[in-house]
């Protein structure tokens, strides 16, 4: 059985946890930008700068939803779709011989890891 490169280890948990701590990384600069957004949209900040002020002097303001839905949603979510790529993957790898795989093959991967984890 001939496996391609395993980046995060041979373990399915290693690649779980891979994907909730990039998860965790990217919600702590998605989080705070998107709050700031809606907040502008909604006339609760008078400008960009008003918004940038505010997050610099209260940070926990902006960040008051990451525990519940970053936890909760985002990282499993997140998990789950690493597990099946990964999975998908190595089983492309072992059925083709090859740790190579054309781009036909990786788009093909990645719309049904995202279909699958969806539906999960």
């Amino acid at each position: 059985l001939l496996q391609g490169p395993a980046p995060f280890g041979d373990s399915p948990l290693s690649v779980m946890a891979a994907g909730m701590l990039a998860e965790v990384a990217g919600a702590a600069i998605r989080l705070p930008m998107e709050v700031s957004k809606l907040r502008l949209q909604l006339g609760a900040y008078r400008n960009t700068w008003h918004a940038f002020k505010d997050l610099v002097v209260n940070p926990g303001q902006l960040m008051r939803g990451f525990v519940p839905q970053t936890l909760m949603h985002d990282c499993s979510y997140s998990a789950c779709g690493w597990f099946i790529f990964e999975s998908g993957r190595q089983w492309l790898f072992s059925m083709r011989g090859s740790s190579n795989l054309p781009v036909h093959e990786n788009l093909l991967l990645g719309f049904g890891t995202g279909t699958l984890t969806a539906l999960v």
